[in-house]
């Protein structure tokens, strides 16, 4: 015979709800760990052209012997594209904000390129990285005048419009 007492909701819920209720709470509470929060964005992010080149003199971006190309995503992650009579070559890699190179003096945030692909990309002052300085939000300056390299001027791409 059914034994009504045993399948009795509200009297069982004590001594097998309870726990069984904290134990769901606290699996749940575990799972949201493992769960990636999306980084804050930084204001880098967009496409940036190469407008000019200082080294010794000025050159605008129609005077330059190359176009370079750099993509910065919300993930960051990057993508620098370098056209050159006719050939592309592609690099990619993570970035991730550094203190500005002049100290407290410098104005602007900067960023560390990290490469994994096309390290033959990579320019300035350092062999396996580049430091990219986000002087305003739509002005980006690699610069290489420390090390004897030239200033590389990029502007933020405006496509006219809005997503």
């Amino acid at each position: 015979m059914l034994d009504i007492e045993k399948f009795d909701m509200c009297k069982n819920f004590k001594f097998i709800g309870i726990p069984h209720l904290l134990l769901a709470i606290f699996i749940i509470s575990l799972s949201g760990c493992n769960r990636e929060e999306p980084l804050p964005e930084l204001g880098v992010e967009g496409v940036y052209l190469i407008v000019r080149m200082i080294d010794g003199e000025v050159l605008e971006a129609n005077d330059l012997p190359y176009d370079n190309v750099y993509w910065f995503f919300a993930d960051r992650t990057f993508q620098k594209a370098r056209l050159t009579d006719g050939e592309l070559a592609e690099a990619s890699g993570t970035f991730s904000p550094v203190p500005h190179p002049a100290g407290e003096s410098g104005e602007g945030l900067a960023y560390e390129l990290t490469f994994a692909v096309g390290e033959e990309l990579i320019e300035g002052c350092h062999a396996d990285r580049e430091i990219i300085i986000h002087v305003t939000d739509v002005e980006l300056l690699h610069e290489g005048a420390p090390c004897g390299a030239p200033d590389i001027y990029y502007t933020k791409a405006d496509f006219g419009g809005s997503r």
